[in-house]
């Protein structure tokens, strides 16, 4: 390890859960083979997957670089779980003493398997950086430093189960203000590479800036050691402010600002350019049975419980799924053996997606949540191109299913030129949602696609009603020019 010139790590590498390892025997867990490295008594509890602390959420004492406005929300996520907190704050505990503990052995330059926190690298990049930074249930809660435990059922999936994204948290040390302590050191810079920065808010880029310039970011206002000492009265009276500052917000633009002037650059190479990319509507009939939920509601002020409920009863339809199986097979018609990636909501609208697909008569396959080695094997069948083989093996899938928590990080150009969009994807914050669709084009859409692209989207359609649908209402938003530049462009 010491003469490699690149060293390629897992992003989940700390998140692994010991109680759902699918042989523990089979293969020693990371952290169990530093405990043993390092001699500790006990294993090393498992990491929480829920972002219970942001970039300065400890200590009082600021360090390194301040960008004022930061909401020091340390508890986002846990729904106020003190639980959650407590098993938080012993991973990071124990995790730091581990490390502590390796830096003061010394190894031969024979010796396998010491592990990555040992060394000091000459630079650490993160790739798909946006991912790990600010996982707060919405972005009316980073501006505020608030947690509401108001996560929708689609949100709280995807905190549940993207432990990959607190592990790199974790593994980067974002909230350890000590640079020298975090578990990866590096001599020259931290790069993060990313496609949708999602720099929409201060609290974003602060988070950008501790992961990636080691700058420790804390804002005073909020700080959640200030409202401990607060008295009720002091907490009462702040929590009835109508908004902060407009002198104290245009601060915290400006410290945002500057810093993305100087901190992130734009790719230098050519625009990607030749492909067309060609957005595709397949209406989806207004079922009986929906169109008391779906259709026909003042979206644009409707309640977000409501509006969540709208769009699960949509994504599930019967309609939907009878709409999916017609596309794949018109477009095994017009190009037969042709690939196809599907992309739906987690939850309701990828079941419902996965049993469409399961009676469409096309080989298809899906990347299922926490299976690794069922994945890897499926997306390896996926896009294979099978070079020098006559004939397609007939096992092999023509359909691949992701949900949208999946939309990083796979090159799929070179098998595929179609994406279908299964269901309109809701969150609290729009820029995110948008953010992961636009992921999930750019799975297909992207250096080294041969063909032009089409982009199918299943909505839901009520013609001559001149009333939308709640497809329609999140179409709109979610394509949306200014909302898609805030997402994708710096």
């Amino acid at each position: 390890m010491r003469k490699a010139d690149l060293i390629l790590v897992v992003s989940d590498l700390l998140g692994v859960d010991k109680k759902e390892a699918l042989d523990p025997k089979d293969k020693e867990l990371y952290l169990s083979h530093l405990a043993s490295v390092v001699g500790l008594d006990a294993e090393l509890p498992d990491m929480v997957r829920y972002n219970v602390r942001q970039a300065g959420g400890e200590p009082d004492v600021f360090e390194g670089i301040w960008l004022p406005g930061f909401g020091a929300n340390p508890y986002a996520g846990t729904n106020g779980r003190q639980c959650d907190r407590h098993a938080a704050a012993l991973f990071t505990k124990r995790y730091q003493d581990a490390v502590d503990a390796l830096r003061q052995k010394r190894f031969p330059d024979s010796a396998k398997g010491v592990p990555l926190e040992y060394f000091v690298y000459e630079r650490v990049i993160v790739d798909e950086c946006h991912v790990p930074i600010c996982l707060a249930s919405s972005a009316k809660d980073h501006v505020n430093g608030i947690s509401t435990g108001g996560e929708s059922k689609f949100e709280k999936a995807a905190l549940s189960s993207n432990r990959s994204s607190c592990a790199v948290r974790e593994l980067l040390g974002v909230s350890t203000p000590d640079v020298s302590k975090r578990p990866l050191r590096w001599r020259r810079a931290v790069w993060g590479l990313t496609g949708t920065p999602l720099l929409t808010s201060a609290t974003r880029i602060t988070e950008l800036a501790s992961m990636c310039a080691a700058a420790y970011t804390c804002g005073g206002s909020a700080h959640w050691r200030t409202m401990e000492r607060a008295s009720l009265r002091d907490v009462f009276l702040r929590y009835h402010e109508a908004c902060t500052s407009r002198l104290y917000t245009s601060h915290c633009v400006q410290a945002a600002q500057q810093y993305i002037q100087l901190a992130i650059q734009r790719n230098k190479a050519d625009e990607f350019v030749g492909v067309e990319c060609t957005p595709e509507i397949v209406a989806v009939e207004v079922g009986a049975a929906e169109a008391p939920v779906v259709w026909g509601k003042s979206w644009a002020v409707l309640e977000e419980s409501k509006l969540e409920e709208a769009a699960e009863t949509a994504a599930k339809a019967r309609s939907r799924q009878a709409a999916l199986q017609q596309l794949v097979g018109l477009l095994q018609a017009e190009e037969p053996g042709s690939k196809l990636v599907v992309f739906s909501p987690s939850g309701a609208a990828f079941d419902a997606a996965r049993a469409a697909l399961e009676r469409a008569g096309v080989p298809a396959a899906c990347v299922l949540e926490g299976d690794d080695a069922h994945n890897q094997a499926t997306l390896h069948r996926f896009t294979q191109l099978r070079m020098g083989v006559a004939t397609r093996d007939p096992t092999d899938p023509l359909i691949l299913l992701l949900s949208f928590e999946h939309a990083a990080g796979l090159n799929l150009q070179y098998v595929c030129h179609h994406v279908v969009l299964y269901a309109p994807l809701w969150a609290q914050d729009t820029v995110a949602a948008v953010a992961n669709e636009q992921q999930a084009i750019g799975r297909v859409f992207r250096y080294g696609q041969t063909k032009n692209v089409t982009v199918h989207r299943l909505l839901m359609k009520r013609d001559g009603t001149g009333a939308m649908t709640v497809d329609e209402h999140l179409f709109a938003l979610n394509t949306n020019e200014n909302t898609i530049k805030a997402a994708t462009n710096i």
